[in-house]
C-alpha cells in the first residue's frame, strides 16, 4: 500500500495571556514574541475572568469571558499558551483544550538558563544569518540592523521589534565589534532615516522564510489602522491584527504628517492600485479615542493622496473592530479574520506502508543551525494523508477527536509530539528527532471514539455487517461502478430470488444497459461482475431421472453427475453439447429478493461522495450500518461519512448522515430520526438517498419538515443542510454527471466556495420546490431593511 503524505513546515505559535491594563506585562510579551521565530504571529490577549462592560462595549462582544477566549484561541490556534502567573490558572485550563500551558515567568527563567524548550530563538536565527549573509565581506551596504528600542515607546517596540533583556545583552556583546552590525536608536523623529531599507532587521529575521496565507485568498484582511500610540488597547489591537496575518498599516494619530508614516500610507495605496485593474477601496479603522480634529486630519491626508494617485482610489471607513472572537465562521469570513496560515514550505511525497504501519522522515527547515538549544520542539509539521481504502476499513480522515485519542488509535508514542487542531494534525519536531511513526487507524475504531464524545455508544448492526461483506466481495467502492446507470439495475433483477439467467439473455441485458453493440465491451463488463462476485458462471442441466433443471458450477461438471434436486446420478450429455446451457446466477446476498439488503443505494451514495467531493483522493472516512445508543434510546444510521472537499484544506470536514432506500419510500419515522441526529449533531448534513426517480408527495412533506426544522441561524448554511439524492443523481445518464442538471443554477463561486453546501440547497429547491437558504436570507434582509427605512421615514415625517 502506498499513501500520499503532505507536509507543511511552520514555526511554533504562542498565545500570551497577560494582566489587563499592564504596559509592563504587554511589553514583556512583545519581547518574548520577537525573540522567537515567527513570534509576531502570536496573539497577546489581556485576560479577564469577567469581561468588563467597557471592554465588551468597545468591541461589541456578545460572549462571556469563557466563550470569548475559547473562540479566540480556537481561531488563532496556538501551540503553547503562556500566561502571567498572577492569573487564574484553573479558569485558563478550561479554555485551552489540550495545548501546552506554561507561565511566562517559567518560560523566561528557562530561556535565561539556556533551557529553550519550544521554538527557535533569535540567537540561532542571527547565527544562521551571519553564516549565510555575512560570512564574506559584502560588496553592497546591507547591514544587520537591529534597532535599539529599549528607550522607545511601546508602539515602536511592537512595530519595529525588541528582544528579551538576556537576548539583547548577548546580541550586543557578540556583535558590537562586527562591521556589518548596527543598532540605531529609533524615535519618531528619525524613523524615516532607517525605514524602509534593504537591511536585515528584527522584523525580517522574525519572519525568516515564513509565508502567510489567508484561509481563503480573497478573504485576507488588510487596511490602515489610525491608532492612539499612547493607548495600550490600540497597540494590542494592531498587534493582534498582524498576528491574524493581516496586511495592517499602523499610523499613530499624532504622526500622520510624519515623513515616514505619510509615505507609508502612500506606498500602501500605490500597492493596492497596482493590484487592481479597476477601482481600489482602501479600508481604514480608527482608534476608539479618535478626536474630531484627528478625523479631519485623516480626511485631509486621504484627499491629498487621492489627488496625487488618481480617481480610481477610494477610502472606506470600517466602523467596527474586526470580530476575531466569533464562533460563527461566516462572521469570521465576513470580517476577514479567519486566522491565516503561516508556513515555510510544503511538500508531497509517496510513502510505502506495510501492514498499516506508516514511517517517514519529516521535512527539514530551510536553514541550518550550529547548535541544538531546543529541548522539546523547535518547529512543527502539519500533516495530511491521501490514501483510499476501497473497503472502508481504514479511516481516511480524522476529525473531532482529541489528541490523546489519535495517539491511542494509531499506537503512536510521544504525547508531546502530536496535536490535533482545526488546522489538522501537527507533529512537533526537534532537529535531531524527525521521524514519524504510526498505524493507520481503523474507521470503526475512529467512529466509536468520535461518537463517544457526544455520549453515544456505537453498535454495529447485522445489515451493516452484511453490507461490509458485500462491499468486500464486489471489490470495494469502485466495484460498484458496474451500476453505471438506472437500467443497469435490471441486471440485478435477472438474478434476484435465486433465478438463473442464460448467457444470451445476460448479454442482451448488458448491451441494453450499456447502450452498446460492442461485444468486447460487453464481455469485459460480464467479466467484471464475475470478478466482483456478483454473479457466478455455470451450466444448467436437465436430470435424466427427475427431469428437473438445476445449476451446476464448472467444478461440478464430470461424466457422472449427481442431481441437485433428486440426488440420483445421471450422465453428462457429452454426446449432445447443445443440451448444456451456459448460465449465471447471483452469489450470496445478490441471490436474494431485496436488492442486497438495500445496500446498493449505500454503495452508490458512497461512490458519489468519493467522486464528486473527495475526488477519489481518500479525504473521507465512512461507516455503514450501525446504531447510536444514548440514554437507552437507539438511533439507526444507514451510512455516516466524514468528508473534506478536495482543495478545501482550510474548511472543517462535514459529518454526513444518510438515510438510504432502494424503492421504498421515506417515512415520518425516517424524518424524525434525521431530526434527532441533526439536533444532536449541529452542522451535520442530513442526506436522503433513494433509487426512485422522484419523491412522492408524502415524502416531500416529511423531508420538508426536516428542512424547515433546521433553517435557523445567520451562517452561510442553515444549522443542518439537507441533501436529496434520487436515481437521477446516484445513477446519472452520464456516468460522471451526478449533478449535471444543476449546472445552469450553479456559478463558479458555488463550486469553489462550498460545493456540497450549495448542492444541498439546489436539491432541496428542485425536489421540494422551496427557496434556497441564501434566497431565504436575502428576503429576510430585504424585509429588515424595509422595516428600518420605514422607521427612519416615520421619524423624519411624523404625522
Amino acid at each position: 500500500m502506498t499513501i500520499g503524505v503532505n507536509q507543511i513546515v511552520s514555526p511554533i505559535k504562542f498565545c500570551f495571556l497577560i494582566e489587563p491594563n499592564s504596559e509592563i506585562k504587554f511589553e514583556r510579551a512583545v519581547k518574548i514574541a520577537f525573540s522567537y521565530w515567527g513570534g509576531i504571529f502570536s496573539p497577546i490577549l489581556p485576560f479577564h475572568s469577567v469581561l468588563p462592560k467597557e471592554f465588551r462595549n468597545e468591541y461589541g462582544i456578545e460572549y462571556d469571558a469563557l466563550n470569548y477566549y475559547k473562540n479566540t484561541i480556537d481561531n488563532f490556534d496556538p501551540d503553547i499558551i503562556l500566561y502571567d502567573n498572577s492569573l487564574d490558572e484553573e479558569f485558563i485550563k478550561t479554555i485551552i483544550e489540550d495545548r501546552t500551558l506554561l507561565t511566562i515567568e517559567e518560560f523566561i527563567s528557562d530561556t535565561e538558563k539556556g533551557k529553550i524548550r519550544y521554538g527557535i530563538s533569535i540567537l540561532e536565527l542571527i547565527s544562521n544569518i551571519i553564516e549565510t549573509e555575512f560570512k564574506f565581506v559584502r560588496n553592497d551596504n546591507i547591514k544587520l540592523s537591529l534597532p535599539d528600542t529599549q528607550n522607545s515607546g511601546l508602539f515602536l517596540k511592537s512595530f519595529i521589534g525588541c528582544f528579551t533583556d538576556g537576548f539583547q545583552a548577548k546580541i550586543i556583546n557578540e556583535l558590537k565589534s562586527s562591521s556589518f552590525f548596527e543598532k540605531p536608536e529609533i524615535t519618531f523623529n528619525n524613523i524615516a532615516d532607517y525605514f524602509p531599507s534593504q537591511n536585515i532587521d528584527t522584523l525580517k529575521i522574525n519572519m525568516e522564510e515564513i509565508k502567510v496565507y489567508p484561509e481563503r485568498h480573497w478573504f485576507r484582511g488588510e487596511g490602515i489602522y489610525f491608532l492612539n500610540e499612547e493607548r495600550l488597547n490600540d497597540i494590542i489591537n494592531y498587534w493582534n491584527l498582524r498576528a491574524l496575518g493581516w496586511n495592517i498599516i499602523p499610523i499613530p494619530n499624532s504622526q500622520i504628517d510624519n515623513m515616514y508614516f505619510s509615505d507609508f500610507i502612500e506606498r500602501y495605496c500605490k500597492f493596492q492600485l497596482n493590484k487592481s485593474e479597476n477601482l481600489s477601496i482602501i479600508n481604514y479603522q480608527v482608534s476608539a479615542t479618535v478626536t474630531e480634529e484627528q478625523k479631519k486630519k485623516i480626511d485631509l491626508k486621504f484627499q491629498e493622496i487621492g489627488k496625487k494617485l488618481g480617481d480610481k482610489l477610494n477610502f472606506g471607513f470600517q466602523g467596527w473592530f474586526p470580530r476575531f472572537w466569533e464562533a460563527n465562521r461566516s462572521v469570521l469570513e465576513a470580517d476577514r479574520v479567519l486566522c491565516g496560515k503561516i508556513e515555510v514550505n510544503s511538500t508531497y511525497s509517496q510513502v510505502e506502508v506495510q501492514e498499516n504501519y506508516v514511517k517517514f522522515k519529516t521535512d527539514n527547515l530551510p536553514f541550518k543551525f550550529k547548535y541544538n538549544f531546543n529541548l522539546i520542539a523547535s518547529h512543527k509539521v502539519n500533516l495530511s494523508f491521501n490514501y483510499f481504502d476501497e473497503y472502508l476499513n481504514d479511516a481516511g480522515l480524522i476529525y473531532g477527536i482529541e489528541t490523546i485519542d489519535w495517539i491511542r488509535l494509531t499506537h503512536s508514542y510521544g504525547r508531546d509530539k502530536w496535536r490535533l487542531s482545526k488546522t489538522g494534525l501537527n507533529h512537533y519536531v526537534r532537529r535531531d528527532d524527525n521521524e514519524v511513526n504510526f498505524f493507520i487507524p481503523k474507521a470503526n475504531d475512529f467512529f466509536k471514539v468520535f461518537f463517544s464524545k457526544s455520549g453515544n455508544k456505537l453498535s454495529e448492526t447485522s445489515n451493516g455487517r452484511l453490507a461490509n461483506e458485500v462491499l468486500k466481495n464486489i471489490g470495494g467502492i469502485r466495484g460498484s461502478y458496474f451500476l453505471q446507470n438506472k437500467s443497469s439495475l435490471n441486471i440485478l433483477d435477472l438474478i434476484e430470488d435465486g433465478k438463473t439467467v442464460y448467457h444470451p439473455q445476460l448479454v442482451g441485458e448488458v448491451k441494453k444497459s450499456l447502450k452498446t453493440n460492442n461485444n468486447e465491451q460487453t464481455n469485459s463488463y460480464i467479466k467484471k461482475i464475475i470478478e466482483n462476485k456478483i454473479i457466478e458462471f455455470g451450466s444448467i442441466l436437465q436430470c435424466e431421472v427427475c427431469h428437473q433443471h438445476a445449476f451446476y458450477l464448472p467444478s461440478d461438471l464430470k461424466e457422472t453427475m449427481t442431481c441437485a434436486i433428486c440426488r440420483n446420478n445421471f450422465s453428462l450429455p457429452m454426446h449432445q453439447p447443445n443440451q448444456i446451457k451456459w448460465a449465471y446466477r447471483g452469489i450470496g446476498p445478490f441471490s436474494k429478493n431485496n436488492k442486497v439488503g438495500g445496500v446498493i443505494t449505500v454503495f452508490l451514495t458512497l461512490k458519489l461522495f468519493n467522486e464528486e467531493f473527495a475526488e477519489t483522493s481518500g479525504n473521507m472516512s465512512a461507516l455503514i450500518g450501525f446504531e447510536l445508543i444514548k440514554n437507552n434510546k437507539t438511533k439507526e444510521v444507514d451510512l455516516a461519512v466524514m468528508l473534506k472537499e478536495k482543495n478545501k484544506d482550510n474548511v472543517p470536514p462535514d459529518l454526513i448522515f444518510c438515510e438510504c432506500k432502494t424503492y421504498k419510500n421515506f417515512t415520518s419515522e425516517d424524518a424524525e430520526r434525521m431530526i434527532e441526529l441533526g439536533t444532536e449533531f449541529p452542522n451535520s448534513i442530513l442526506t436522503f438517498a433513494t433509487l426512485n426517480d422522484e419523491l412522492t408527495e408524502n415524502e416531500k412533506v416529511e423531508i420538508l419538515r426536516v428542512v424547515n426544522n433546521f433553517r435557523t441561524g445567520y451562517a452561510q448554511r442553515p444549522t443542518n443542510p439537507v441533501l436529496i439524492l434520487t436515481a437521477k443523481e446516484l445513477l446519472p445518464k452520464d456516468f460522471w454527471g451526478h449533478f449535471d442538471e444543476y449546472e445552469n443554477d450553479s456559478k463558479p463561486y458555488h463550486r469553489h466556495n462550498d460545493w456540497i453546501g450549495n448542492l444541498c440547497e439546489f436539491t432541496v429547491k428542485k425536489h421540494l420546490n422551496v427557496n434556497t437558504w441564501s434566497e431565504v436570507q436575502s428576503e429576510l434582509w430585504q424585509a429588515e431593511m424595509q422595516k428600518r427605512n420605514e422607521a427612519v421615514h416615520d421619524k423624519q415625517h411624523p404625522e
